[in-house]
């Protein structure tokens, strides 16, 4: 029932949030979802997402404990079960083995709601939903030895490691 999906597919066809399925027991009936005998999702209820739907369903409904609104939160977890907003169940499927290095921060810009964080030694921009105030180091997600993706921050540089993604 669980569709597999790399890295490019879930950034190609998955909504976020996507949120947490604890087990494998997941089966469709009727346009209802069930996760161990409670709903999981109900495609019966009007509502463009799994939220929506889920609030107006008179069913049981399984517990969705743990969400990850980004991608790079999909990647930090361990887990391999998910479910998207709009109410797509999946497998992610860890295949491709990337770098992740540490960079100095040349600037750090607020606007706002977000800030845009320029990287010695790399083009691309990068942006954070937050100030990092005291924080100095950039944690960059290398794919293919090309910088992707915003890992992390921290006061201190990190060693480089490696990470399926």
């Amino acid at each position: 029932m669980l569709v597999p999906l790399n890295y490019k597919q879930v950034n190609r066809s998955i909504k976020f949030p996507v949120y947490e399925i604890p087990s494998e027991d997941v089966y469709s009936s009727d346009g209802l979802l069930f996760l161990n005998g409670k709903v999981l999702d109900d495609r019966n209820q009007s509502g463009k997402t799994l939220g929506e739907r889920r609030l107006t369903t008179s069913h049981q409904k399984a517990l969705l404990n743990k969400a990850y609104p980004t991608f790079i939160d999909l990647v930090k977890s361990r887990h391999a079960l998910f479910i998207d907003s709009s109410g797509v169940p999946f497998r992610y499927d860890r295949n491709k083995i990337c770098t992740v290095e540490s960079r100095k921060i040349k600037k750090k810009v607020s606007r706002g709601t977000y800030t845009v964080i320029y990287v010695d030694k790399v083009n691309n921009l990068f942006h954070m939903s937050r100030y990092p105030a005291a924080e100095e180091w950039a944690q960059v997600l290398y794919l293919d030895q090309k910088p992707w993706l915003l890992y992390g921050v921290s006061e201190i540089e990190l060693k480089t490691f490696r990470k399926v993604v």
